[in-house]
């Protein structure tokens, strides 16, 4: 028998909140298969694009692919995963991260970190 008055609280809500207990069972599973999808896409099928992107002839090809990747990844998050696009643009950073063309990212993001990120803080 649970005794403590948190555990009441913490019972009742999964049990009697928004979704009930299967509620949180079915975002638990949708948090669950976006992580594993995005990485799974992240270690076998990001790379091979990172790479042909960087070897295509268009001035900060892979710079831009990162960016659309990481906002790709962030919408995945929101929609698939019921989670903040953040999780899913630092996990695109990871993978990023892992790939040969992080040195052309690394490289070319100092050119672009004031006119695109101070705004932001204004």
């Amino acid at each position: 028998m649970i005794s403590s008055p948190s555990w009441h609280f913490h019972l009742s809500a999964v049990t009697t909140g928004a979704g009930g207990f299967w509620g949180l069972a079915w975002l638990t599973l949708r948090m669950a298969l976006f992580l594993a999808g995005a990485t799974a896409f992240g270690l076998w099928v990001l790379p091979h694009l990172a790479r042909w992107v960087g070897r295509l002839s268009i001035s900060q090809g892979v710079l831009a692919f990162a960016i659309v990747m990481a906002l790709a990844y962030g919408l995945a998050a929101e929609l698939i995963g019921q989670m903040a696009a953040l999780i899913g643009a630092f996990l695109a950073g990871l993978m990023f991260a892992r790939t040969p063309e992080k040195s052309q990212i690394e490289a070319a993001l100092p050119r672009w970190r004031m006119p695109c990120l101070s705004p932001s803080f204004l």
